[in-house]
C-alpha cells in the first residue's frame, strides 16, 4: 500500500487496526515482566539455563595410573640442529633467502626489456649467492 496515495478511510482503518495489535502485544509483555517477578528471588541461574549435554561438577572417581618410563622412547628426535656451524650456515642461507624477499622488483617506468633483465640478475645473483654458501669446503 502506497501511504502517500492511499485514500483517507483506509489509512483510518490501518491506523485502528495497529492500535488493536499495540493493546494486544502491550498485554504480552505486561505478563511476561509478571512471570520475570515471579520468579525466585534467590535463582543463583539468573535467567541463564545450562544446557542438558553439559555435566555439571562430576568428579573423577578413577585416578590416572602413572605410565611406566621407557628407557629410550619413540618420540621423534630433535630437529633442532646442536652444532654450531650448522646454526650459521642456516642463519647465512635465511639471510640470503630474507634478502630476496625483499627486493622489490624492477622500476615500473623501465621498458619491459629492461625489467626481464633485471630480474634475471637478480635471481643470477641470489642463486650465486646460495651456491657459494653451499659449495662443499675443501
Amino acid at each position: 500500500m502506497n501511504y502517500a496515495t492511499a485514500p483517507r478511510g483506509e489509512l483510518v482503518s490501518l491506523i485502528f487496526h495497529q492500535q488493536q495489535e499495540i493493546a494486544i502485544l502491550k498485554g504480552v509483555v505486561a505478563e511476561l515482566q509478571e512471570k520475570l517477578q515471579q520468579k525466585d528471588p534467590h535463582d543463583d541461574t539468573s535467567g541463564k539455563s545450562i544446557p542438558g549435554f553439559v555435566k555439571t561438577k562430576i568428579k573423577k572417581i578413577k585416578k590416572l595410573k602413572a605410565k611406566k618410563k621407557r628407557v629410550h622412547g619413540f618420540a621423534r628426535k630433535r630437529e633442532n640442529p646442536t652444532d654450531k656451524k650448522l646454526k650459521r650456515w642456516i642463519r647465512k642461507i635465511h639471510t640470503v633467502y630474507e634478502e630476496a624477499k625483499m627486493y622489490p622488483g624492477p622500476d615500473p617506468n623501465q621498458k619491459l626489456g629492461l625489467k626481464e633483465q633485471e630480474r634475471i640478475q637478480k635471481e643470477y645473483y641470489f642463486k650465486q649467492k646460495l651456491k657459494s654458501l653451499c659449495a662443499p669446503l675443501h
